[in-house]
């Protein structure tokens, strides 16, 4: 995914545009809250040297942030770094030369938003306060009618996903484990490994259109 293709994809996910705050470097973008203003993404253009590739030449990357539990476990992956110019605890850099396919970009993004968004108030505020479920996520949930722990608790991750994905065909995975942790009250990176296994087969099944 490309700059321009993702900055479309922000604006029609969470209604943002880009912003270029610095003169001295026009090409790069921020993209922020609207109600507290804090950065959710930062692209900008730095030479592959900087990211400490051998290759010569200038790249597009994407800074999000996913949490210092996620943070390590995806700098092992093709084209995510430590964080450039971020704190790199809980920030990484994505290159944006197609390194890293759009369907893993996306819900990392997704995180991002969800760990900078404001907290919520008033309806689904205690939800909200649920391990893992974030301002975005939250949002979610209330529209498809999930607007309390105690309806979270009594639906179960897999059918509070299958509400999700009839109304938000782009969640993914990632909610899913978010939602599981949600209802166990453990990070989702922190999940079992057969209890990864299971929901990522249950995802996949989406996928495949046996739940068409």
């Amino acid at each position: 995914m490309d700059r321009e293709k993702l900055a479309e994809w922000i604006a029609l996910t969470y209604n943002v545009d880009p912003e270029f705050p610095w003169e001295s470097s026009p090409e790069s973008a921020v993209f922020r809250h609207r109600e507290n203003r804090k950065w959710f993404a930062l692209v900008m253009k730095v030479s592959r040297g900087k990211l400490g590739l051998a290759e010569s030449g200038m790249v597009d990357i994407l800074n999000v942030k996913v949490g210092p539990l996620l943070a390590g476990s995806l700098r092992e992956e093709p084209g995510i770094f430590p964080a450039y110019h971020m704190n790199k605890a809980h920030w990484i850099t994505l290159t944006l030369d197609g390194a890293v396919e759009a369907d893993r970009l996306k819900p990392l993004v997704d995180i991002s938003f969800e760990l900078t968004a404001p907290r919520a108030k008033g309806r689904g505020a205690a939800l909200a306060s649920m391990r893992n479920i974030g301002q975005e996520l939250c949002r979610k949930l209330t529209q498809v009618g999930i607007d309390s722990p105690e309806k979270l608790l009594a639906l179960g991750a897999k059918e509070a996903f299958i509400r999700m994905k009839e109304a938000y065909p782009g969640v993914c995975l990632v909610h899913l484990y978010a939602l599981e942790g949600a209802v166990e009250d453990v990070d989702y990176n922190a999940l079992p490994q057969e209890v990864k296994v299971d929901l990522k087969a249950f995802s996949d099944s989406f996928k495949e259109g046996r739940r068409a």
